[in-house]
């Protein structure tokens, strides 16, 4: 199975029931104003391939127990195609996305480069721009802040 990032995200939004927001609602069309503008955060979604279910789950235990992340969805059956040392290639990989803080990224970036077996594992990070409240907050209460202590 491929995944495009607009197929991947078009699945996330059918899974979790988000789909809805894009139906037709009382003859109008939903918008992104449909969610309430989001107070200022520093959510963040940190996507990584792994080459297989074992590195998969090693990582995204490891950060959830570590409290670097709040949780870690595992996506199989990535179709990845780039260049390694001169030469074309096509590994079919597992895509972790991670929920954590901003303030976490470089935890999480040493915590993959430890434990992965690639010699250069892909971290990349983006912002979670708005988000249900509520989430969010639950994001931020089960990792571990900036100044080392869990945010309750």
């Amino acid at each position: 199975m491929y995944w495009s990032l607009s197929s991947l995200s078009s699945f996330f939004f059918r899974t979790r029931g988000l789909h809805r927001l894009g139906q037709r609602i009382g003859g109008g069309v939903a918008t992104s104003t449909t969610l309430p503008k989001t107070p200022r955060h520093d959510a963040r979604i940190a996507w990584i391939t792994a080459p297989n279910r074992e590195v998969a789950e090693l990582i995204g235990s490891g950060l959830v127990e570590g409290k670097l992340a709040a949780c870690v969805s595992t996506i199989p059956g990535v179709q990845s195609t780039y260049r390694w040392r001169g030469k074309l290639e096509h590994d079919e990989e597992i895509l972790l996305m991670v929920k954590t803080q901003a303030s976490l990224i470089p935890k999480i970036i040493a915590f993959v480069e430890e434990k992965h077996p690639y010699d250069s594992p892909e971290v990349i990070t983006t912002k979670i721009e708005e988000g249900r409240q509520e989430y969010l907050d639950w994001v931020r209460e089960n990792t571990v802040g900036e100044e080392g202590e869990e945010k309750q």
